[in-house]
This record gives structure tokens, C-alpha cells and sequence, in this order.
């Protein structure tokens, strides 16, 4: 049981036994877990007018209201404010640092080789956060307010009635438990599960979480950026019902958003392909029309080769200027992006 789980930190030594226990509840598979509490509703999820309540930096709150620093509380407080200071004058990215730093304290508490590691504070605080949440969504069940899901720290729900006993709810909540709860609202929320989904907030911006749509609006740096044009595709068709086709057309003028990022790795030699050419370490690959099968291959310097996963059957490399890309749209095979996007929105719509 959670209970049974909870009760390990009495003769913890290190890292508990328990990881995750499952109950159903509130019409939600919940996990209570290490990492926090999780909950969502089962399959594919549609919903308009839909609300998030978001403990507002809930586990250094957590860490000061247990005096979880001890003497190093006062300073940890003064941190915590100023990061709320700043969030309050509108300077995010002058408030970013002291959110990661505030946010890692927790972290460190978990890890062996930290100053300030200790387990049982990592115990106390995620069993209260998950206990706290967990309040949250029953409450806001109770009224009859739809849990679409809890993720750690937040809990989205819809609540169409005029009374306002959602709000009376927060309210409450945040006095007895001593923590703020941020309200987002959402013209469009569209969900997979617990860590997929995208919305669209009532100011207009598009939200995006999980590795389907996770490069909807930009390039992401430091990291391969494979066929973005799907996870585009996919987003404009679950927030907008924007034919796939529609957008992949539309941005040929891009080739950016069609590039596959094909990387060594530490663990090869180098590139090269079935006629003996090497290639770079790092190469801008392009689904490609034709009957050929073209494919790049990591090789050692034994001889051994692995082929990089997931391309299709025929790629064209092209790592030059994309500008200079001048026969992009005759060579592009746009079924393959076509057929990945729509694969992808089966498999949320289906499961």
C-alpha cells in the first residue's frame, strides 16, 4: 500500500525499496511515487475550457515550511523570495537562475555524493507533496469537477459550473496547507497521457509537453533535431484540425523543419556508407524520393558497423547551406514525413 511505501523512511539507509504503488481512484490510475505523484485518466483526452491549478514553487516551500535546511532556512527564504520578486516585475530570465538553484537544492538532497544529502528529507518531502496534491484532486473531485490529470505539482481539471466552489476550494487548500496555487486558463487542452499532451492557453500561446511535440516551436540546441516538421504537423492537427498535408506543404519553404540529425556518437569511428565514402561526424540527412536505398552506416575501425535507427529506406545528405538547397522540393520524399505524423496521431488518438 502508499502507506506500507511511506513507512520504509523508518528504516531507510539509502534508497528506498518501494518505487511506485498504483491505486485507482477518482476515475484516474494514480502512482505515488519518488518523483512525485502522478494521475491521469486513461486514453485520449479532448477537452475545452479547462483549468490548472499549480503549486507555486511547491518543493522549496516543501523544504521551509519542515525547516528543512535548518539554519540555512533564513537565506534559502530570502532566495526564494527575491526568485518571486523578480518573477513579479516580469524578469524571467533574470529570475531562471534562482529558480534552478532553488529547485536543485532538492535534488542534492537525494544525491549520494552531495554536501547535503540525506535521504529521509528527499522521503519527508516528497510524501508530503504527493500527500498534498493528492488532497487537491480529491477535493476538486468532490465537487464534480472532471481530473484530467496531477503531475507533481499541478492539477488540471474542468469545472464548468457557475458557483465557483473550484475556486473556493483553492482557496482553502492554500490556507491549510500554507502554499499558493498559480490558475492557468486553457481555451484547448489535448492529451496522450500524463507527460503528452498540448493546449492552448486563453492568451493564445500553444503549450507543448513529450518528445511527440516537444520541437513545435523552435529548434532545440545542443541536441538532434529529427523531421521538426512532424512535430508541427501533429500539434497543428490536434489544437487546430490543420490538415497534416497542409502544413508539411506549407513549410517546404524550410527546409530545416525536414532535416534529420544523424550524430557518431562517442562510441564509432566514422561515418560512411556501402561504397567505402566517409562523412562527417555529424550529418543533415532528408527523407528522399526514388527507388534507391541509400544509407549511412557508424563504423569502428574494425570493420563492424551499426546503422543509425529509424530512417527511411532512402536519404539524401545535404550539409551545406540550407538557403542553397535550390532542388529541395523535387528531391524532399514528403509521403515519409506525411506517414510519421500520421502514425504519431493514431497513436495518440488510439493508443
Amino acid at each position: 500500500s502508499v502507506v506500507d511505501m511511506w513507512e520504509e523512511i523508518f528504516t531507510l539507509v539509502e534508497e528506498p525499496r518501494t518505487k511506485t504503488v498504483s491505486v485507482d481512484d477518482f476515475g484516474l490510475k494514480i502512482d505515488f511515487a519518488w518523483g512525485g505523484l502522478h494521475a491521469t485518466q486513461q486514453g485520449f483526452i479532448e477537452r475545452e475550457n479547462v483549468k490548472l491549478l499549480d503549486v507555486s514553487s511547491m518543493y522549496p516551500n516543501l523544504i521551509l515550511i519542515i525547516n528543512g535546511l535548518q539554519e540555512k532556512s533564513s537565506f534559502y527564504n530570502k532566495m526564494l523570495d527575491y526568485r518571486f520578486h523578480l518573477r513579479d516585475l516580469g524578469y524571467m530570465a533574470e529570475q531562471e537562475p534562482y529558480k534552478l538553484a532553488l529547485n536543485s537544492v532538492y535534488g542534492q538532497t537525494r544525491y549520494i555524493y552531495s554536501k547535503i544529502y540525506c535521504p529521509k528529507l528527499t522521503m519527508s518531502i516528497c510524501i508530503i507533496g504527493q500527500t498534498v496534491l493528492y488532497q487537491l484532486v480529491k477535493r476538486l473531485h468532490e465537487i464534480g469537477a472532471e481530473i484530467i490529470q496531477a503531475n507533481t505539482d499541478g492539477v488540471t481539471y474542468k469545472y464548468d459550473r457557475k458557483d465557483k466552489l473550484d475556486l473556493y476550494i483553492k482557496e482553502q487548500w492554500e490556507k491549510e496547507f500554507n502554499l499558493h496555487l498559480d490558475l492557468e486558463y486553457y481555451d484547448k487542452w489535448v492529451q496522450k497521457d500524463v507527460n503528452n499532451y498540448v493546449a492552448i492557453r486563453d492568451n493564445g500561446k500553444v503549450i507543448t509537453k513529450g518528445g511527440d511535440t516537444n520541437l513545435y516551436h523552435s529548434q532545440a540546441f545542443y541536441s538532434n533535431n529529427n523531421h521538426r516538421i512532424v512535430d508541427i504537423a501533429l500539434t497543428d492537427m490536434l489544437l487546430y484540425n490543420t490538415p497534416i498535408e497542409h502544413t508539411i506543404i506549407k513549410n517546404l519553404d524550410d527546409p530545416a523543419k525536414f532535416a534529420m540529425t544523424l550524430n557518431k556518437g562517442g562510441t564509432f569511428d566514422y561515418v560512411g556508407d556501402d561504397n567505402g565514402n566517409k562523412y562527417l561526424n555529424v550529418n543533415r540527412a532528408f527523407a528522399c524520393k526514388g527507388t534507391g536505398n541509400f544509407q549511412l552506416f557508424k563504423y569502428r575501425n574494425d570493420g563492424s558497423r551499426t546503422i543509425f535507427p529509424n530512417l527511411p529506406r532512402n536519404i539524401f545528405i545535404y550539409n551545406g547551406e540550407l538557403g542553397e538547397l535550390h532542388d529541395f522540393r523535387d528531391r524532399v520524399d514528403l509521403q515519409y514525413y506525411y506517414d510519421l505524423a500520421h502514425h504519431k496521431l493514431e497513436s495518440w488518438r488510439n493508443g
